[in-house]
């Protein structure tokens, strides 16, 4: 309940209009703070306090009433905000010194809500494996929680299941682009940064290798020159330059790769070790080796994010393995599933607790390195994928969101990104700001 107060009452419009009059008796499902009446303008919710930068204009919640002030705005890993929409919403926040929680919601949507903070994302994992029908209504409601920034997970196996003759070329006819290049475009046009997953090997890079029975991901370890050529030909098609044969336009650019997904989980990358050697890290190693200066001959500019280290799996070990084989790298992402709240002192590795540490190496392997948390979240029932005892009631959810902020190397700014993990629960991860039927938990509002 403490949480709610931060949130505040432009927040709150998120699970009532935004997502539209047919879900509104479903998100009913989970009642608003108390004391916050959905539909109401500003000036008719409680106090408020503190300041958000929106759209070049400074909105000053004092006493409930929302007023402009001059101020800049930044939109975490996009930069300044910009755009026809920004600009239309800053003209109305000049004309009117009180505004609708509708337009307050949209504004906060528009711009980050402090200087220091990182940027604070969630990723969809329906997007790889929805009918391509699908996608635009996942997108929607991905713009829908507010974020500016989204991981979307790339299935290598699906974009490239047969051996392409040009593996460095986007163009050649073996590859299947059409699922990421709707969801490329589609964030883009949504005004979201989208950081790019690349994991599970097709077959064919794999040894012949391919997922073990009623498994979806392929984690045989694959050839690091074959992983190198694909990320090449990904980074070339989304320069920004590119255009896909028969088109006018080129595609949208992508600035963030990440260089597989919790390689430190036999779930993604096996065998882990054999005879006392890990082979999973020096085979990740040699992956990264190869990887990273294929995307770079392409996109010198580009940010290539290695690591992506489950909270399981030796995390300290792999991360220290990365640092003494001094990969390259741009920046270090590390999962964080943590039983403890973000604010309570734990020596379990990796956890809020452990950000300092983590930090303090990353700056002695190179100083300023960034650090990325490109999962993070806690689940709301039962899990086969987590602990006994490690689910946490819906309003606890909420307000352990609210608390991640308040980590103090969080409110710093010393960590570039959060990304929540999921936007809605599935019977495998119910760690949503979603629930299955798609009503909002009170977590949705919280991050919005």
């Amino acid at each position: 309940m403490q949480n709610a107060a931060r949130v505040g009452a432009a927040a709150v419009l998120l699970a009532w209009g935004v997502l539209g009059l047919a879900e509104v008796a479903a998100a009913r499902e989970a009642p608003p703070a108390p004391g916050f009446v959905p539909g109401r303008s500003v000036t008719q919710s409680p106090p408020l306090s503190g300041e958000i930068a929106a759209a070049g204009r400074m909105l000053r919640a004092h006493d409930g009433v929302w007023s402009d002030e001059p101020a800049s705005c930044s939109r975490g890993l996009q930069g300044p905000a910009s755009g026809p929409r920004l600009r239309a919403l800053a003209a109305a926040s000049a004309a009117t010194p009180t505004r609708s929680l509708f337009e307050a919601a949209a504004l906060l949507r528009a711009c980050g809500t402090a200087a220091g903070a990182p940027a604070l994302g969630v990723q969809d994992d329906h997007l790889p494996t929805v009918p391509l029908r699908q996608i635009p209504t996942r997108l929607d409601l991905v713009r829908a929680s507010g974020t500016s920034v989204t991981r979307a997970d790339i299935f290598w196996s699906k974009v490239a299941p047969t051996e392409p003759a040009d593996p460095t070329d986007p163009g050649d006819p073996a590859y299947r682009w059409a699922r990421l290049d709707a969801i490329v475009t589609g964030l883009r046009s949504r005004d979201i940064t989208p950081v790019l997953s690349t994991y599970n090997a097709p077959a064919w890079a794999a040894g012949g290798r391919g997922p073990l029975r009623g498994t979806p991901v392929n984690a045989n370890i694959p050839d690091a020159d074959a992983f190198a050529d694909f990320m090449q030909a990904l980074a070339t098609r989304y320069s920004g330059s590119y255009r896909p044969a028969g088109t006018g336009s080129p595609l949208p650019a992508v600035e963030h790769f990440e260089l597989w997904n919790e390689p430190n989980q036999k779930l993604f990358l096996s065998p882990q070790g054999s005879d006392g050697h890990m082979v999973a890290l020096n085979a990740y190693i040699a992956m990264v080796r190869a990887a990273y200066p294929a995307v770079k001959s392409v996109r010198p500019g580009a940010t290539v994010i290695v690591g992506a280290l489950g909270s399981g799996g030796d995390a300290r070990a792999w991360r220290d393995g990365l640092r003494t084989a001094d990969v390259p790298l741009d920046a270090f992402s590390q999962h964080l599933y943590p039983r403890a709240a973000p604010l309570r002192p734990t020596s379990t590795y990796p956890s809020w607790s452990s950000l300092p540490e983590i930090v303090t190496v990353l700056d002695e392997w190179r100083p300023g390195l960034q650090l990325y948390v490109t999962e993070a979240g806690y689940t709301t029932r039962t899990s086969p994928f987590r602990p006994p005892g490690s689910s946490v009631s819906e309003w606890e959810q909420a307000a352990y969101l609210g608390d991640i902020l308040d980590v103090p190397l969080v409110r710093r700014g010393e960590v570039a990104a959060v990304i929540w993990f999921n936007l809605q629960d599935n019977a495998h991860w119910p760690a949503g700001l979603l629930r299955e039927n798609g009503a909002p938990k009170p977590s949705f509002t919280t991050f919005a």
